[in-house]
């Protein structure tokens, strides 16, 4: 016989385990975007084998190390508006670089400081090779970190509706089931009671010590 509680159990496991796996996903997004921070986006354009800043932008972004890269021999530095060094790094040249018709250029990431007045570019002599005033305002990119944290609660509330009404639904599939297996029970003992001569009022009053008046007006209104 089928084993309806078990096949809801086991409908109810398989979408359990799909809605943790699309909210881990979702929540290592998050993890992922919340170690992004405000950033300095800085365009550096290759000119005769030298690095200029092209422009600079405020983004959001995780900072890397650049001083891990053993090819790093380029530094730049970030100067407050009292002339002191409010960070600086080394950073590499890539040898592969976007190319356009203004030339060739790639981008670094800097920490984003408020108080900055200017980015300084050195060679790996040390020798300032370019150096750029920032202006006093920078617009803030749009912020979508609030989708990772809101998404899997959003999603969390459309699953719980949604497994409530398929629980709902499948509680009564199954109470509806039930039933038509007693009613077709009550049937079978009806017509094998009828063929041995009893009488339909003697039938019913034996079914009502186990059954349903409802139940058994059903099995009865069932029969031909």
């Amino acid at each position: 016989m089928w084993d309806f509680g078990k096949n809801l159990e086991l409908a109810d496991l398989d979408k359990m385990r799909n809605l943790i796996t699309a909210l881990m996903l979702i929540l290592l997004s998050g993890i992922s975007y919340a170690q992004q921070e405000d950033a300095f986006a800085i365009e550096l354009k290759k000119d005769n084998g030298l690095s200029r800043i092209g422009s600079i932008s405020k983004t959001t972004a995780e900072i890397p190390n650049y001083g891990l890269l053993s090819a790093a021999d380029h530094r730049y530095e970030i100067i407050s508006l009292d002339e002191s060094v409010l960070y600086s790094s080394n950073f590499a040249v890539p040898l592969a670089s976007v190319t356009t018709e203004q030339g060739s250029s790639f981008v670094i990431y800097a920490p984003f400081f408020e108080d900055a007045a200017s980015i300084v570019l050195y060679d790996s002599g040390n020798n300032v090779i370019d150096s750029l005033q920032l202006q006093a305002d920078f617009e803030s990119p749009l912020s979508i970190a609030w989708i990772y944290w809101i998404a899997p609660i959003a999603a969390g509330i459309l699953f719980l509706v949604f497994f409530e009404i398929s629980r709902l639904r499948q509680h009564n599939d199954l109470e509806q089931s039930r039933l038509d297996y007693r009613i077709i029970g009550i049937q079978n003992f009806i017509l094998l009671n009828l063929r041995k001569g009893f009488s339909k009022d003697q039938i019913r009053n034996a079914l009502l010590k186990k059954y349903s008046k409802s139940e058994i007006d059903k099995a009865f209104g069932g029969i031909k």
